[in-house]
């Protein structure tokens, strides 16, 4: 039985989050402990790590990517 993957995000869109999260990285604060991972790294990612990326990264690197 195939699955309906409409819901699922192309490697186009991974690409775009990838490289807003690495501009990221170059400018992250030595205030926060973890560096964020890449968005492919999810299923791997610690809740301060979930955390921080929904409530200080997200914004950015997942602007526009909802439509």
């Amino acid at each position: 039985m195939k699955r309906d993957r409409k819901h699922k995000l192309g490697k186009l869109e991974l690409a775009a989050m990838n490289a807003r999260l690495n501009r990221i990285r170059l400018s992250y604060s030595k205030e926060f402990h973890r560096i964020p991972k890449d968005i492919t790294k999810v299923h791997s990612m610690k809740a301060v790590e979930l955390r921080h990326l929904l409530l200080y990264t997200g914004p950015y690197i997942f602007s526009g990517m909802l439509l």
